[in-house]
């Protein structure tokens, strides 16, 4: 046995000689009561029972449920059950790796041959060009991976890519004008967005399906 005090506010029960209260934080320093038993009463016993709640996770699809694993956005989802849609875009985020690599080897190879024959302004561009769309290139590399094992991080890294694509096509276009590719990575890079867009997408990669990001 042991003593005591119950809190005169709300009648919790805590060690003798402390000074507030453990459950409403009352001042326990007058209008106690010294008792003898250790345990509260059992009237009393559902109020001090430990309340938790954990936080709610994001809706999952049940043909999505988690395999066990956990980050930042949220839980993983099962990639054996993943969506047809999701395996193109997979395979659409390989075919943009392979045709961002080509075109950065390409355009350092002219830079090489600009700085050869002295163009050094073009040397410049073509170099620049070229070191970016090889970033790209190694990114979606990257992001095919995450699409296919339906990683929550591949969602906005395939935007990042898309985006950034777009911003070199409209800029090409507007100092050298269009050209087949130019046209081809619009609508392939559009068409990403806007599958990228939808909510049944964006809840299968952890995200909110009401708000875009």
């Amino acid at each position: 046995m042991t003593n005591v005090v119950v809190c005169g506010q709300c009648r919790a029960v805590s060690q003798a000689g402390t000074s507030f209260c453990f459950a409403c934080g009352g001042s326990l320093t007058a209008n106690t009561q010294m008792a003898a038993p250790v345990q509260p009463p059992a009237q009393y016993a559902p109020q001090y029972a430990p309340q938790f709640t954990p936080p709610p996770l994001p809706y999952m699809p049940p043909s999505y449920a988690p395999t066990g694993g956990y980050n930042a956005a949220g839980p993983v989802p099962n990639a054996a059950a993943r969506p047809t849609g999701i395996t193109i875009l997979a395979v659409a985020e390989l075919v943009t790796a392979v045709i961002t690599l080509l075109v950065a080897i390409d355009l350092l190879r002219w830079a090489y041959s600009d700085f050869y024959y002295d163009d050094f302004k073009w040397a410049v561009i073509d170099g620049a060009l070229g070191l970016v769309y090889g970033a790209i290139s190694l990114t979606a590399f990257s992001v095919a991976r995450g699409i296919w094992f339906v990683q929550p991080w591949a969602w906005k890294k395939a935007g990042i890519v898309s985006l950034s694509l777009l911003g070199i096509v409209v800029a090409s276009v507007l100092a050298w004008g269009p050209t087949g590719l130019d046209l081809f990575g619009v609508v392939g890079q559009t068409s990403i967005l806007a599958y990228l867009s939808m909510s049944s997408v964006r809840v299968l990669f952890g995200r909110s399906p009401t708000t875009l990001l």
